[in-house]
């Protein structure tokens, strides 16, 4: 592909980097006790594996002197690699300037594998905007350029990010089924990192729409145990969601102190953006034990600490909660502002959550019923119906 050919030492090299273990790869190639020139045809697996360990300036200064010289592969591949860092670490000028000289070009490319990287890139980044349904169709395409040149790791990488979407705009189902079959690439890889991954947040998801309400806080609980408290992204997710199902189900002290062990977590890594989350989880709780006006306080800071042109989501759910809690304290001066704004975000999103909230503030019959346990839920109380009470009773969503 692209002109060059690959070694024995790359195929190796390869099977290291789809099996997720970037430490021996690289001490196999720039880590060395007597590193050599690193081969043009593994530079996007040894970019690759830097980003993913977290050495992101150090994979820029590797991949700049070559970015003019690099086959097709490679270029793309090290360009989505690095886009994927700088959007963790929130740098999104770079991600911008990434993905889009990759995309820009993607038609052109003549190699499958390079288009799917083109596509993947553009796709994570919409994702991490909150642009659900676009996300979807770029993961479409990134999906098809996979299978049209059976590249594994890449059709792992396009279900995943399909599947997320997919839940995303209200299709749980179809979603939680795109994650098995990641979980079945994953496999194929040899990849337990992966493989691991998925399950995880398919356990949160389950979670997140009560797909399933009788196992999931001790499945979240596995998972924790099976994981060092080195390995903070991943501890910290599971604790807020364990915080978050406490709270539906009204046990709001035991929420209180899953939050204070994902605090440590959060601050100790400074990862923004479970920051946001962190306030928003500790803000709900404040709203269910009746300090409405201490929630609203830290709505109302939490929200200048987002990027308003990538944390769509995050703005979405802050201005939700913030409308609740303004009707809650009888301040309705702003509601149509807020109101107006968060019709916006869903419809920018196409967020399923938030077309079914509207929906049922609009009395318009519920989207997607059965996709939403919960959602359905709050359709049967606000119903008042004979049978809401035992149904929820029953649920433990209290």
């Amino acid at each position: 592909m692209g002109g060059e050919k690959t070694s024995i030492s790359a195929k190796k090299l390869e099977k290291l980097f789809y099996q997720s273990n970037y430490e021996k790869l690289l001490k196999l190639t720039i880590d060395a006790a007597e590193p050599k020139q690193p081969n043009r045809c593994d530079i996007y697996l040894i970019v690759g594996a830097l980003t993913y360990l977290g050495r992101v300036e150090e994979a820029e200064v590797l991949f700049a002197p070559l970015e003019k010289e690099l086959n097709e592969r490679n270029l793309s591949a090290c360009r989505t690699f690095l886009a994927f860092a700088h959007c963790r670490q929130g740098n999104y000028q770079r991600v911008l300037d990434l993905t889009f000289k990759n995309l820009r070009i993607a038609r052109n490319y003549e190699c499958p594998v390079a288009r799917f990287y083109a596509y993947m890139g553009a796709a994570f980044y919409r994702y991490y905007c909150g642009r659900y349904v676009v996300a979807l169709r770029l993961g479409r395409k990134a999906f098809k350029e996979a299978v049209l040149s059976n590249y594994m790791f890449g059709k792992f990488l396009s279900t995943d990010i399909m599947a997320h979407a997919q839940i995303k705009v209200g299709n749980v189902s179809v979603g939680l089924k795109l994650f098995d079959e990641a979980v079945r690439y994953s496999k194929i890889l040899g990849s337990p990192e992966g493989d691991d991954c998925v399950h995880i947040t398919a356990t949160c998801y389950k979670a997140k729409y009560g797909v399933s309400s009788s196992t999931d806080l001790t499945d979240m609980e596995r998972h924790l145990k099976s994981h060092s408290a080195q390995e903070f992204y991943i501890q910290s997710g599971l604790l807020l969601e364990m915080a978050n199902q406490l709270s539906l189900r009204g046990r709001v002290s035991e929420s209180k102190q899953i939050l204070s062990r994902a605090c440590r977590l959060v601050y100790s890594s400074s990862h923004r953006r479970q920051g946001i989350m962190l306030n928003l989880r500790y803000a709900y709780n404040y709203y269910l034990s009746g300090q409405s006006d201490e929630a609203l306080n830290l709505v109302r800071s939490t929200k200048k600490e987002f990027d308003k042109h990538v944390d769509r989501d995050l703005e979405l759910q802050l201005t939700g909660l913030e409308l609740k809690l303004q009707s809650a304290l009888g301040m309705s001066d702003e509601d149509d502002k807020l109101l107006k704004r968060v019709q916006f975000l869903t419809s920018y999103t196409g967020i399923g959550i938030g077309r079914r909230i509207l929906g049922r503030r609009d009395a318009v019959p519920a989207l997607l019923s059965g996709e939403d346990t919960i959602g359905d839920l709050l359709d049967l109380a606000q119903s008042k119906k004979t049978e809401a009470l035992q149904a929820i009773l029953s649920s433990g969503y209290l």
